[in-house]
């Protein structure tokens, strides 16, 4: 089962983990100790979970700080820093209960008052939290006891398991601080996990060594060094001289040209990402959404495919790529068809000039004709500009690539000092879409293009609340329907994700089962006879020393800082945190303290979950009437699972489906909840849909 789907039923079953996974610890075995080099194409701003990176790939920070519960490569859910959870009886809140024996690197335990800091450092604005939205209907977060932490949600969701699953932040270290986003110990930080930082060398690596502190499980590695790789070939020189042990985030291009080297192995999976042209919705050129779909079928997105990316790579229709599990199959990509294309923008007054084999189109006296805007960093991204250019000039429109640094880049966009851009975004299991296409600016924080759509905020609304995977599912189709149709982007392609390794690493295999790849680099190991011992700092060359003059200084820094952000979805992240403010709407609650005098052990408990669910009959007087809607059903289930009593809790007022889902109810078999690791009785919801559909 897909990982998001797995979740999606979580809050419906109240799937829990089962005892045999929640009472084993966790093993990994290999050989121990060693260093692996792991290459990666982007730096963090911040080595702090408040403040991930915009490309999704979390890595580092994933390896410093640990969240409540983890998925396995066969994606189960395993616990991290909770031992257990439980949903209330209305399916509005969620309390952790923490593992008491895990403390920070600085041998400070963890505790609920760290989950409740960090919370409330979330939805303080002046932190600028980029995923607010993430954790909306999240109400309060309050401290039971030292260990104990109860999450309460406005309304009953799919997501509670997911938006709940925070990484904490040390709550001692970060409350002497005067801002959690300037802080110190986000480049040095005090953290949770197996590793911790023993030196970041800005712009070149980062070194990770073992937590001695960490006792949840034992790492493979002693050492974890993280290279930012300057440009795939970078990283392919690297591969090939042995200093790479994996490198993650590779052009496709690679993955054929690697097959024939016998020290390397390359691994490809379904790309999360989709890479897209942004129109200026503000340019009259781009305002009339029949010009933007003839701009679009105007792409040859096959030939694209083939020629930048070896054929590794998929034409996408809207912003869900096709790895994710609330893809629209159905939705088919406008076709690639300059005939149709012509007539639409004929349609809409383009039309050829009067001479005799006049080339470009022109409307009013105006030639069709705009920039598009790319930065020099991305090799890739320049020949997808020409190759653009190239196919748009055979219909007449004359195009302009103009190639900027990524700070000019992000600079210009911001500004609205654009025609065109191509950037990429990616797209998680959790679909966080507000932030892209929300209308309200203070919540679209990366709306570069300014598509305003009501419809589609209400989409992302519904299909974030529903508890139903296919409503869910249907509204995620109707969001990439109306996206498609729009063609605020033009969607071009997702590419394949492409990962390489030397063979000399074990463990890799479990990557192949897992979409972040990199959270489980705590398997890796390589047999002690095969290792290479070798000085970190000799793999990047240094700097000749040179004297210079203060102006110099300032000018090296600036450069510097350009350097290091030279990825343009990283520097508009950084830009959009500075200049944007992030409307707080999540109701405030006063926090609670947390009541040392209260120590009680924290009891195991396993709730109740599905073994054979009786679906109701659809009374026919309900159905002559139109009676539809949800009846939830609040079951006491035995030790043996059968169902002892049963009650409507919430319903549509309909007494022939309030009958019929108390019947089928009371025939509905479970797995018994268990306390302790014994079977006992407790109290479960479920409910039951009624739809002529």
């Amino acid at each position: 089962m897909h990982i998001r789907k797995l979740f999606l039923l979580v809050v419906i079953f109240t799937l829990v983990i089962s005892s045999c996974t929640k009472e084993k610890k966790i093993v990994i075995t290999g050989d121990k100790g060693g260093t692996i080099v792991i290459g990666v194409p982007e730096e963090p701003s911040k080595l702090n979970p408040l403040y991930p990176p915009i490309s999704g790939e979390n890595s580092i920070i994933n390896n410093l700080f640990l969240s409540f519960h983890s998925t396995s490569s066969e994606g189960d859910i395993i616990p991290m820093l909770a031992s257990s959870w439980e949903y209330g009886e209305d399916m509005k809140s969620i309390t952790y209960h923490l593992k008491k024996d895990l403390n920070w690197s600085d041998g400070k335990p963890i505790t609920a008052e760290d989950i409740v800091f960090t919370f409330n450092a979330m939805k303080d604005p002046k932190n600028s939290y980029p995923n607010l939205s993430q954790i909306q209907y999240i109400e309060n977060v309050e401290a039971l006891n030292d260990y104990s932490v109860k999450f309460e949600f406005s309304i009953v969701y799919s997501d509670e398991l997911f938006d709940s699953n925070i990484r904490p932040i040390p709550s001692h270290i970060f409350k002497k601080e005067k801002s959690v986003k300037d802080s110190k110990y986000n480049e040095t930080p005090v953290v949770s996990g197996p590793f911790t930082v023993k030196k970041w060398e800005k712009g070149d690596y980062i070194e990770l060594i073992y937590n001695k502190n960490f006792n949840l499980f034992s790492p493979n590695p002693a050492n974890i060094v993280f290279i930012f790789y300057k440009d795939y070939n970078d990283a392919i020189g690297l591969l090939k001289r042995g200093i790479l042990d994996v490198a993650i985030g590779l052009d496709p291009k690679y993955y054929n040209t690697i097959k024939a080297n016998p020290l390397l192995s390359a691994n490809k999976e379904s790309g999360s990402n989709y890479t897209f042209i942004g129109w200026n919705l503000n340019n009259e050129l781009f305002k009339d959404k029949e010009v933007r779909q003839a701009l679009t079928m105007t792409t040859n997105r096959k030939k694209i495919i083939d020629t930048l990316l070896n054929g590794l790579g998929d034409i996408i229709a809207g912003p869900i790529p096709p790895s994710s599990w609330a893809y629209n199959e159905v939705l088919k990509p406008f076709p690639f068809s300059i005939e149709k294309a012509q007539k639409k923008l004929d349609n809409n007054g383009w039309k050829r000039g009067k001479r005799a084999k006049a080339k470009w189109l022109y409307k009013n006296g105006k030639r069709f004709e705009f920039d598009i805007l790319v930065n020099k960093e991305n090799k890739l991204r320049i020949d997808l500009a020409n190759m653009l250019k190239n196919q748009f000039d055979k219909i007449g429109i004359k195009v302009n690539v103009n190639i900027v640094d990524g700070t000019s880049f992000i600079t210009k966009l911001l500004t609205k000092d654009y025609d065109a851009f191509i950037m990429a975004w990616n797209v998680g299991d959790k679909l966080n879409m507000l932030p892209i296409w929300s209308s309200n600016p203070q919540i679209g924080t990366y709306n570069i293009v300014e598509y305003k759509n009501p419809k589609l905020d209400n989409y992302i609304k519904n299909a974030s609340e529903t508890l139903i995977e296919n409503d869910a599912l249907n509204y995620w189709s109707l969001f990439q329907e109306e996206i498609a149709n729009d063609q605020p982007y033009t969607f071009l392609f997702s590419s394949n994700k492409i990962t390489i390794s030397n063979k000399r690493v074990k463990g890799a295999d479990i990557f192949n089962k897992q979409t972040e790849i990199m959270d489980n680099i705590s398997y890796l190991w390589i047999p002690k006879s095969m290792r290479v011992k070798f000085d970190i700092a000799s793999i990047i060359p240094p700097e000749p020393e040179k004297k210079i003059t203060p102006t110099e200084s300032v000018i090296a820094e600036k450069e510097k800082s350009k350097k290091e952000l030279a990825n343009p979805e990283q520097i508009l992240e950084a830009a959009a945190k500075k200049t944007t403010i992030v409307k707080d709407t999540i109701k405030k609650k006063p926090v609670v303290k947390i009541d040392t005098v209260k120590k009680k052990k924290p009891v195991v408990v396993v709730q109740p979950r599905p073994k054979n669910i009786v679906q109701p009959e659809y009374p026919e007087a309900a159905k002559l009437i139109g009676a539809e809607g949800q009846i939830f059903v609040q079951v006491t289930i035995g030790a043996d699972g059968n169902v002892k009593a049963a009650k409507i809790v919430k319903s549509f007022n309909n007494d022939a489906c309030n009958k019929a889902s108390i019947k089928a109810a009371l025939r509905s078999k479970w797995y018994p909840g268990t306390r302790g690791g014994k079977p006992v009785e407790m109290k479960q919801t479920y409910p039951y849909i009624f739809t002529s559909d």
